[in-house]
């Protein structure tokens, strides 16, 4: 069993670097977005948070599924989870984000769905100001909770288990 939990491990800690870098290109676009005009930034700006909402979301479904067990299902499966990682499942971990991480990234999960049904031409610079303006602080925290996370999961493997 533990040797799930170190690869896991080491693919959440996999992750935070690519949810980093994704969040890093959205910045990057948004001020060449606001330094040019042109819109067709806001094109990448958009690709990238999803990129990086969608980075948490992999994280999210492979605790769900190798930690807890067990998985969100429904229509709305992807806030199901996202509560479901806001939780601790007592005796088996603590929660994996905090309920403040939770609510932030809330709003990054819907901007998702919103990018992910409009042509990109259809996204509005409002909207994506207002979650560029939140994006480096959130996934910067939830990258933090989630390495902890990641923490938990080794100290939690038997070091006799892994030879």
């Amino acid at each position: 069993m533990s040797d799930p939990l170190v690869r896991l491990s080491e693919r959440i800690s996999d992750e935070v670097v690519k949810i980093d870098l994704a969040v890093q290109r959205a910045k990057r676009g948004w001020h060449d977005f606001q330094s040019s005009g042109n819109d067709l930034f806001l094109d990448s700006v958009s690709l990238s948070l999803q990129g990086a909402y969608n980075g948490v979301e992999v994280i999210f479904e492979l605790i769900s599924r190798l930690v807890d067990r067990s998985q969100a299902k429904g229509e709305n499966w992807h806030q199901l989870l996202l509560r479901q990682m806001m939780a601790e499942v007592e005796g088996v971990r603590p929660a994996v984000i905090s309920l403040e991480s939770g609510r932030l990234l809330n709003d990054f999960r819907g901007f998702r769905h919103i990018t992910r049904h409009l042509y990109p031409f259809e996204l509005e610079g409002e909207r994506i100001a207002q979650v560029m303006q939140f994006a480096e602080p959130t996934f910067a925290r939830v990258c933090t909770e989630l390495s902890a996370f990641a923490n938990f999961l080794l100290a939690s493997v038997d070091p006799d288990e892994t030879l």
